[in-house]
């Protein structure tokens, strides 16, 4: 996932040349276990065999070592409030990926539960931040 998110970026400083590049971990995908590299399309049928729902249920951890939505959520959330301590007044361009945008997003607006949906390759969302998130 770095090297797609690394991609982006690049293209991304072709036109603000000016603007400092910080590359973080706290911005990867969520974190998959056995559905790591699998398509989008390929986890529900996998999740399903399993007899389990992901979605839904917040705190379940993907099979094989990997993050729960609540984890992810966790994590973004450490990584946003350590943003808005270093730039409280500053406009800041992030470059990630859809699960892990669905939990900025969701931390933003101070929501809880993150809603899954899938993101089109390139999405750009506005977002400001007013205080910390929790």
């Amino acid at each position: 996932d770095a090297k797609r998110g690394g991609k982006t970026t690049e293209y991304i400083a072709q036109y603000h040349t000016d603007a400092p590049i910080h590359h973080t971990e706290a911005l990867r995908e969520i974190q998959a276990g056995k559905v790591e590299g699998m398509s989008i399309r390929q986890i529900p049928a996998f999740m399903q065999k399993l007899g389990v729902y992901i979605i839904s249920r917040l705190n379940l951890r993907m099979p094989g070592g990997g993050e729960s939505p609540s984890d992810l959520r966790k994590r973004v959330t450490v990584f946003l409030n350590e943003l808005y301590k270093k730039y409280p007044d500053g406009k800041l361009l992030l470059v990630t990926h859809g699960v892990t945008m669905h939990a900025i997003r969701a931390a933003v607006a101070h929501h809880k539960r993150i809603t899954f949906k899938e993101v089109p390759n390139c999405t750009v969302w506005h977002e400001e931040m007013t205080r910390r998130v929790e």
